[in-house]
């Protein structure tokens, strides 16, 4: 059993702790009745479409019992000893008139603080509650007492007893409800008062606003399926039950159907209404699991995409280590051939394959510099005024060695001449030179590379055809992406990073163009279309 100063978490209504708040309303109401018993009045008390009324010591029970709920919620132990002093008065006075119901004696507490009138038509023991009422002050009683108690991890007694504590408010409201006085007062002894089963409903109510590990209000609160059918099932279940048994009842009172039809169409009718609520409910839960299988479907698809990713950073680490590691093997490399045999056509060499091989490690290192600035949004364009075709022949200059090495034939056709346009000549430089080299690198010996240049609406069209590998369908879509490179290549592995294509769209994009690559197929060449727009200058 845990132990009496256990935190509970109890259901709260914005800041307002709801057994709190249940424990001052019953604790003001039972004060209200008692100030009417003292003053001679019956306006709460007596809050009951028939003449029944909340008996003194009723109103004293709720009294403590208010006042207990309202004192349990202190996580101090002398106030909960309080509340639980409270609450073995009250289930005292309750015991005590229970048992004069069961042993037939009178002990004289009924009528102790006030005299009832005597009404042998309603009790023949006039100031005493219940039985019905003393027995459910037990129930609750008892709940009261094990409120902070949990038996085991999960198990709390007060929940069951809570539960058990609403079927007799729950029937008795039913009886006034359906005009059935069968269901709340009896021949011989005291009746339960409207207002008492409202009450009683009220207090178990605050005894179950508490959320446990596995309790009904947890469930019932949670957005789980357990807690959405729990909440579409429970009330609107009860709320068809009685509205359906409620019709029946009066339209037999009225004389429009049979009395010996009630039962069985109210059965039919409540059956019909809850099998369309299962209906409902279940149709709610297959469109929850269908969401649920998408939703894993999706988490399935980003897991992928995310190994794809570390598996692409892992690649680019090592490609970089690579890449980066290359040039400086072959500079060291020299610089040992130098300094061990420095003649004149050492020393020639050496300064040619180190200066090659330092502008390989520059533009590598541009490369990462770039895609950094690209993806932090930190690369500017420097803006003036420029001529197309003298951008590109800049750019064709620093290929044509290469070029003129492999003996692949460069032409130009240039039908946009004499036309100034505004950009940042460096980076469009950057863009051509990108696409020639690579066009270069992927031509076989005795091949042809193309630039076309023509207007095309209010854009300039630049095309770079070349006759080389070819690019397969499946890459194609991703031509641009980062770190993205053929696996194909007859040559092997080509080099680089895999950041060129990705760092000259963004700069054209930049620039207000797009660039765009098609290829027929592996051995079938690539073309590579740049737009960009024209903004002319006077």
């Amino acid at each position: 059993m845990g132990n009496d100063n256990q935190t509970i978490n109890v259901v709260r209504l914005g800041a307002v702790r709801v057994p709190f708040a249940i424990g001052f309303f019953i604790t003001l109401i039972a004060l209200v009745i008692i100030c009417e018993w003292t003053f001679g009045i019956r306006v709460v008390a007596q809050l009951s479409p028939t003449d029944s009324s909340m008996k003194i010591n009723t109103s004293i029970v709720f009294l403590l019992f208010g006042l207990s709920l309202l004192l349990q919620q202190s996580e101090k132990v002398f106030v909960q000893t309080i509340a639980r002093a409270a609450t073995a008065g009250g289930m005292i006075i309750s015991a005590l008139t229970f048992s004069q119901y069961l042993f037939h004696y009178n002990l004289g507490i009924d009528e102790l603080l006030f005299r009832d009138h005597p009404n042998p038509d309603i009790t023949s023991s006039p100031g005493r509650m219940s039985p019905l009422v003393a027995f459910n002050f037990l129930l609750s009683g008892t709940a009261l007492l094990f409120w902070r108690k949990n038996v085991g991890n999960s198990i709390r007694p007060a929940e069951y007893l809570g539960i058990a504590g609403l079927f007799i408010p729950f029937i008795v409201t039913l009886g006034y409800l359906f005009s059935a006085s069968s269901l709340y007062s009896f021949t011989t002894v005291t009746g339960v008062a409207f207002i008492t089963a409202i009450l009683f409903l009220i207090l178990q109510t605050g005894i179950l606003a508490v959320q446990s590990e596995c309790g009904i209000i947890t469930i019932l609160l949670s957005q789980t399926r357990g807690g959405f059918v729990l909440r579409f099932l429970l009330p609107s279940s009860l709320i068809v039950i009685v509205l359906v048994d409620w019709i029946s009842l009066k339209a037999a009172r009225a004389g429009i159907i049979p009395e010996n039809l009630v039962v069985p169409l109210g059965t039919i009718a409540s059956g019909s209404i809850i099998a369309v609520l299962i209906w409902r409910s279940a149709k709610l839960l297959y469109e929850a699991d269908i969401k649920e299988k998408q939703s894993f479907a999706e988490m399935q698809t980003a897991y992928k995409m995310a190994e794809e990713a570390n598996r692409a950073k892992d690649e680019f680490i090592s490609v970089v280590s690579h890449e980066l590691r290359t040039p400086l093997n072959a500079i060291l490399g020299w610089l040992q051939i130098i300094k061990t045999n420095p003649g004149e056509e050492n020393m020639r060499r050496a300064f040619e394959i180190i200066g090659r091989q330092s502008e390989t490690q520059l533009r590598l290192v541009e490369d990462l510099l770039d895609t950094s600035r690209i993806i932090s949004g930190k690369m500017r364009l420097e803006i003036k005024s420029l001529q197309i075709e003298n951008v590109i022949a800049e750019a064709i200059e620093s290929v044509n060695p290469a070029a003129a090495a492999k003996n692949i034939e460069l032409t130009v056709e240039n039908y946009f001449e004499g036309k100034t346009l505004r950009g940042d000549s460096d980076r469009l430089q950057q863009v051509f030179w990108n696409l020639l080299s690579n066009a270069v690198k992927f031509t076989p010996q005795n091949g042809a590379i193309k630039i076309h240049l023509q207007p095309e609406n209010s854009l300039v069209q630049i095309k770079f055809t070349d006759t080389g590998e070819g690019i397969e369908a499946d890459l194609l879509p991703f031509v641009f992406d980062r770190f993205r490179q053929s696996e194909n290549s007859k040559s092997g592995r080509t080099g680089g990073l895999g950041l060129g294509l990705s760092v000259a769209r963004s700069i054209v994009e930049l620039h207000g163009g797009s660039i765009t690559a098609s290829s027929d197929g592996i051995g079938k060449g690539a073309t590579f279309t740049v737009h960009l727009p024209i903004k002319e200058t006077s």
